[in-house]
């Protein structure tokens, strides 16, 4: 078949620019003011509830329970710290003043904290200086167990619960102001008493959405200046390296443009499109001027650069496709926030090559007016490289065959040890503040986050009768049990209650509505536990938790009327699922991407030789995780199947300039050689521009994202010398290059 087949034509839109260069720079132009329009329009968001399963089971008894219960999921926790120093009478009148200052606020709904229920408390005449703040907590905890929640006196602390109205958090802007007021309300009430930090799911949300801005600027800001640098120290000169540039720039603000036009918030999941744009976008760009300047000698023209199109261009055209393909196929996880990240990263691939054939044809139509001439070629040393490893590529014979079989066996079996896991951790600043007070809380309150334990009292007039209150003693030993095994600081008000005198009615009769329901369901059907437990805490980790509350709950007469829920457990229900469904993704990608290759080439052994070296990578990689004692997360399942997705591209430009010889070399060995010595430098340039610049997300501040740049650059450098030497092999030993 002829090469030029292999882009479906797409190539062509490279050759029309060419052809209209005037007309082209009128719609890029038009294009980037569209787009600028639409910056006003970014928005971002960290809430990580985007990936839950609003149509799953453990969704849905989350979202009953918390209709029926006190909602804790717009709780903000305030840790108090009181400064040693500070008389115990100063200390309390300020906390209590705090404590009625939040509830006045704008946007809050309740506070609970020591000061609930203020009777109960020494009043200020009875606290003299002689007595510290921590002998003083220590006293409270004695007289009220129950205000275990509240108090850590071992480290002069305590926690404020403070509840978000609706309509504070639903926006970004409304949940950070009503945030900011709450922070500086209560330094201001403390008046440096104590020190203060802020905690809990809403605050966790505005990091993760502040972090996003500041990544997403950082990390285009370094992707277009190593883009640049890899440009200039590729084709040893900067105005090469200009041209290189200026392509992924304007990709870069398309796709911003998109995502303000859609009014679709960047998530801590699509916020990597625009990067990996640009990353795309600048590897097929080196890709095609490197041949350009190739077919000139050193000055890149118009029919350099047209002959460059028609040769190279297919193959960058269908790499292009193969890349979508790979966005795509999460589409099969059925997931809303993954399913936005399928779109728009798809979107974000088809920017990257328009870009490309639009721009660089009219760079170089405008340049001799802009720019001095240049002479710009490639290093000497990955020419060289290209001979080297075409001489020594394998062979591909028959104990290739059996070797490499053994080895994707092995490589399989890899596959599938892995554990699925996710941390809300992942997606937070490591230097953020959140974090600091998250772990402080957990240490001594049990976490911002809850576990409910259920019991079923439907078939009760009063879910406080002696029965129930029977069944609720015997849940309460079973989860001191657990949370003691599991190292648990927190000890719920029932737990507390029922080790004094067992007088919970009246406890709760005491309190006010809002407090009871912590408890009690609204209609009365069924009561509760509550288990603090760390916002950060892995999904195994809350997995293997509610696995032991259920192995002790089934030993019970009445354990069918149990349940446990909480946002945790909805996550551990979820992401384990959400995982097996994106490895799934994985293997669709792989599946259309060789249909594709099978049509295009009409070759089956072709297509298949293409898969063998990508899905080594794939694996070799999945491996690596594997020995290095990493989970199996969403984020490497993302950069996995993305990075299979852009290495095909190597595959592909092999199977290109295999076309473009064959003709010349009849020799099945000749033939591979040529073809390596061909391509070699182009791809090995082209990967290491990806590479430096996927390197290059190492240095965000989310470690997800760091995570996702050191994946895919180790991915996609073994995926380079897999392409360079199992490739060769593969097309030699399934036939798909014949004598």
């Amino acid at each position: 078949m002829n090469n030029r087949n292999l882009g479906l034509g797409l190539e062509r839109l490279g050759l029309w620019a060419m052809n209209w260069p005037r007309l082209s720079s009128m719609i890029v132009l038009a294009c980037l003011v569209l787009a600028g329009a639409q910056f006003s329009g970014l928005k971002f968001d960290g809430d990580i509830r985007a990936v839950l399963d609003p149509a799953s089971d453990a969704f849905i008894d989350y979202a009953k329970h918390q209709a029926q219960f006190d909602d804790d999921s717009r709780d903000v926790a305030l840790l108090v710290r009181v400064r040693p120093e500070v008389a115990p009478a100063e200390a309390i009148t300020r906390l209590r003043e705090l404590h009625l200052e939040l509830s006045r606020l704008n946007g809050v709904v309740s506070v609970r904290s020591l000061f609930s229920n203020a009777q109960q408390l020494p009043s200020k005449g009875s606290l003299t200086d002689g007595i510290g703040i921590t002998a003083f907590f220590s006293g409270v905890l004695q007289a009220y167990p129950a205000l275990d929640a509240f108090v850590s006196p071992e480290t002069s602390s305590l926690v404020y619960l403070v509840r978000m109205q609706d309509e504070a958090y639903r926006t970004n802007a409304g949940l950070e102001k009503s945030l900011n007021q709450l922070e500086q309300t209560a330094a201001a009430e403390l008046n440096g008493v104590a020190e203060l930090e802020l905690t809990g799911r809403p605050v966790l949300r505005i990091e993760i959405a502040r972090s996003l801005v500041e990544n997403l600027a950082l990390l285009l800001a370094a992707g277009i200046c190593l883009a640049f640098l890899v440009s200039a120290f590729i084709f040893g000169n900067a105005g090469a390296a200009l041209v290189c540039t200026l392509p992924p720039i304007i990709c870069i603000v398309l796709t911003l443009g998109v995502f303000g036009f859609s009014g679709v918030p960047v998530t801590y999941l699509t916020v990597i499109v625009p990067v990996l744009a640009l990353v795309i976008c600048s590897a097929d760009t080196i890709v095609l001027v490197y041949k350009a300047m190739s077919a000139a000698g050193a000055e890149m023209g118009a029919a350099s650069f047209s002959s460059a199109v028609r040769t190279v261009g297919p193959a960058s055209s269908l790499t292009s496709l193969t890349t979508a393909l790979a966005f795509a196929s999460f589409g099969f996880a059925g997931n809303r926030a993954i399913s936005e990240l399928a779109v728009f990263g798809a979107i974000g691939v088809c920017i990257a090559f328009v870009a490309m054939m639009l721009v660089l044809p009219v760079v170089v139509h405008f340049r001799p007016r802009l720019m001095k001439p240049f002479a710009a070629t490639a290093p000497r040393r990955l020419v060289r490289l290209g001979a080297i490893i075409a001489d020594r590529a394998p062979r591909g014979g028959p104990t290739f065959v059996i070797v490499l079989g053994a080895v994707l066996v092995v490589l399989v079996w890899g596959h599938f040890a892995l554990e699925p896991a996710y941390t809300v951790r992942d997606y937070v600043p490591r230097a953020a503040s959140v974090l600091a007070a998250e772990e402080s809380l957990d240490r001594h309150f049990g976490g911002s986050a809850r576990l409910h334990v259920v019991l079923d009292t439907s078939g009760s007039q009063n879910p406080l009768d002696a029965e129930n209150l029977g069944r609720l003693a015997e849940l309460a030993t079973i989860v001191s049990e657990v949370t003691d095994e599991y190292g648990v600081r927190s000890k719920p008000l029932v737990v507390a209650a029922l080790q004094i005198d067992g007088d919970l009615p009246s406890l709760l009769n005491s309190m006010p509505a809002d407090l009871r329901n912590q408890v009690v369901a609204r209609d009365n059907s069924a009561i509760r536990i509550s288990v603090g437990v760390s916002s950060l805490q892995s999904t195994d980790m809350t997995v293997r938790m509610i696995k032991t509350f259920e192995e002790r709950l089934a030993g019970l007469s009445f354990a069918s009327g149990v349940g446990i829920t909480g946002f945790n457990a909805v996550l551990s229900d979820n992401f384990p699922r959400l995982l097996d469904q994106m490895r799934v993704s994985l293997f669709v990608c792989v599946a259309l991407v060789f249909i594709i290759l099978w049509i295009v080439t009409r070759r089956f052994a072709l297509a298949a030789a293409c898969m063998v070296p990508n899905l080594v990578s794939v694996l070799v990689v999945e491996n690596m995780i594997w020995v290095l004692g990493l989970d199996l997360n969403l984020t490497n399942l993302i950069g996995l199947t993305i990075a299979f997705g852009i290495s095909v591209d190597n595959s592909v430009h092999v199977v290109n300039a295999l076309l473009e010889t064959r003709p010349r070399h009849t020799i099945a060995r000749a033939v591979v050689q040529q073809t390596i010595k061909a391509i070699a430098p182009a791809l090995i340039a082209g990967t290491l521009i990806i590479c430096v610049s996927a390197g290059a997300m190492a240095m965000s501040t989310i470690p997800a994202i760091a995570q996702l740049g050191i994946l895919m650059a180790t991915s996609l450098l073994i995926a380079l010398l897999s392409n360079l030497t199992v490739l060769p092999a593969s097309l030699l030993a399934f036939g798909a290059v014949k004598r």
